[in-house]
């Protein structure tokens, strides 16, 4: 079954050019493997408020053992580490992440 990983970040002001451009980074081929992700989706608010600044990106896996073995896979990378390892000023920072399973409420 299809597992989504949900990643939340708060972008600062002014920066998301720099945060696009390390999602850009993340998606050269120097980063394939066999437990490559089947889509990825960002979301930004559209509504003026708090949450004008966050970020919401779904990084979709075919199953539970593929999102784990690209969770592996990927900081195991000297090269992935270098984008979105610990560093000290960043354009976004992560609020957290969250696994998630599809659910279906009326099955």
């Amino acid at each position: 079954m299809t597992v989504v990983a949900r990643f939340r970040y708060r972008i600062q002001p002014g920066r998301m050019d720099e945060f696009r451009a390390k999602l850009e980074a993340a998606s050269e081929p120097r980063f394939d493997s066999a437990q490559m992700p089947q889509a990825i989706r960002c979301y930004r608010s559209i509504v003026l408020g708090p949450g004008l600044d966050t970020l919401a990106m779904d990084i979709e896996y075919q199953s539970l053992a593929t999102y784990g073995a690209g969770s592996d896979f990927e900081p195991s990378q000297s090269a992935w580490s270098a984008i979105w390892g610990v560093q000290a000023d960043v354009p976004g920072q992560l609020l957290g992440m969250e696994p998630l399973q599809q659910f279906e409420p009326f099955a």
